[in-house]
């Protein structure tokens, strides 16, 4: 009940978040705003950030060290340990040395007691946790826990806030601290360039669910045969509806990359005939492959050249005045973090057992989330939204794309076909609505319609070749 509990209250927190998103969206040019500097480069610069957003965000902060640091006590030592290394890291831009050099004797001793106290907090549950961490308390009271860690991280957080200096000092902590962590999840960063691929197959699935829900056995490898066969024409049909430019444009390219993807799969699926394994799992493998190339081809080269996918939403949404491209941004941030993890958190073990990677998820949601919402709400001296954290992250998410895109499209394909092929349990008792066709179809009629698909596909390629022109003369004496 109690993780219950603190799951409900991570969700919430998320929701507020957002909630708050939005409100800065709106009203964050017209909030109290704080001036602190930042290198870039061997240069510092000076840039602003709404003094409620550094609240918002640093309150985000310390609730999400909460979750993760209750979640890692549930873990063994092997991800409680660099966890516990994480958050000391993260006492340490906390403490406020810069109040050491107040003019006031008085004012620097306020500092001592958090330079004091922090390795020895560290120590302490150190080595509490090594002495106790087989006794189920550590999982029967994790709100008090919780609680615990509320209070540890709210001491260092008040000391931050009325202790320094200045509020320079505090904005100044608030990005080394984000910083930090946006540096330890690179590798996260980077493999978030897989949510394309993901949304891609996702796509072909539920198409090849809808069509496993209607068309007959026997049909369904007869159109897979199909389309297979004449997805590559758009190279054809791209070519011929394409003025001739020295720069092609992005969709000319999505069209030859997606054309170029397809041949394999006339390649896979010949192989699977001649080796007589052209069966309805495989031609249902081929068809959701066969959907998903056009949306992976737009993302791809969306990536590559520069748009990539959170910039055209933005843009998008920009562009029509519905929605702020801010909180776009953030929304599909936060949509990306939650579902990995979901992931997760939806699986047990001995190293890190359900209850714990529920909170350790949350945790790193609320990480995530707070730390987007303070950099994205940085101005530059000139009043602008910083576009610094965006651009990093972009340039991630297409070396994602770029490198792991086609690799882990393959061994999708190769590991997890019955994923791709739509035989799970949702199609377990289901009848197809054309599966009558079955019984009076016979061989004959079934080799009359895949000699039509056959003939029906190659027209269209002859239609293509015809449509294209020839080049012109200036391109022919080049």
């Amino acid at each position: 009940m109690s993780h219950k509990i603190l799951a409900w209250g991570g969700y919430a927190a998320v929701f507020l978040l957002l909630l708050m998103t939005l409100f800065f969206e709106i009203f964050g040019a017209r909030l109290p705003m704080v001036r602190f500097m930042v290198f870039e480069g061997s240069e510092q610069v000076a840039k602003h950030v709404p003094t409620l957003v550094m609240i918002v965000s640093s309150l985000g902060l310390t609730l999400a060290w909460a979750y993760i640091m209750t979640g890692a006590t549930d873990c063994r030592r092997r991800i409680f340990l660099p966890v516990l290394a994480l958050f000391g890291v993260q006492l340490f831009f906390m403490i406020p040395f810069s109040g050491l050099g107040s003019e006031s004797f008085v004012a620097g001793l306020r500092v001592l007691p958090f330079c004091g106290t922090a390795p020895l907090l560290l120590v302490a549950v150190l080595g509490l946790y090594l002495f106790t961490h087989r006794k189920r308390e550590w999982r029967d009271y994790p709100l008090i826990e919780f609680a615990g860690w509320i209070l540890v991280s709210l001491y260092y957080l008040i000391g931050l806030w009325f202790v320094a200096a200045e509020r320079q000092n505090v904005a100044e902590a608030l990005v080394i601290s984000f910083d930090i962590m946006t540096f330890v999840a690179l590798p996260w960063w980077f493999l978030n360039g897989l949510a394309l691929i993901h949304a891609a197959l996702n796509l072909g699935h539920s198409l090849m669910i809808l069509l496993r829900r209607f068309l007959s056995n026997s049909l369904l490898r007869i159109f897979a045969l199909f389309v297979v066969l004449v997805h590559p024409t758009v190279l054809l049909f791209a070519t011929a509806f394409t003025p001739y430019s020295s720069t092609p444009s992005d969709l000319f390219i999505t069209l030859f990359i997606d054309g170029v993807l397809a041949l394999p799969l006339i390649l896979l699926m010949l192989g699977l005939m001649i080796a007589r394994r052209w069966n309805t799992k495989n031609a249902a493998m081929l068809l959701t492959l066969s959907f998903a190339l056009p949306l992976f081809s737009a993302g791809f080269v969306m990536a590559f050249s520069g748009k990539e996918l959170f910039n055209a939403l933005e843009m998008t949404a920009e562009s029509a005045d519905s929605f702020a491209p801010t909180l776009i941004f953030v929304l599909l941030m936060a949509y990306n973090v939650l579902s990995l993890g979901s992931a997760f958190a939806n699986k047990d073990g001995e190293i890190a057992p359900r209850s714990g990677r529920v909170l350790l998820g949350l945790g790193a949601a609320i990480l995530v989330i707070s730390g987007t919402i303070f950099s994205v709400n940085v101005r530059t001296a000139t009043g602008e939204l910083d576009q610094t954290f965006r651009t990093a992250i972009d340039a991630f998410f297409t070396l994602g794309v770029c490198f792991l895109g086609i690799p882990y499209l393959v061994w999708t394909a190769w590991k997890h076909r019955e994923t791709l092929s739509g035989d799970d349990e949702k199609l377990k008792d289901s009848v197809p609505l054309l599966a009558p066709l079955d019984k009076w179809l016979g061989r004959k009629m079934r080799i009359a319609l895949t000699i039509a698909a056959i003939m029906l596909a190659l027209l269209i390629c002859f239609i293509g070749m015809l449509c294209i022109e020839p080049l012109p003369m200036s391109y022919q004496s080049r």
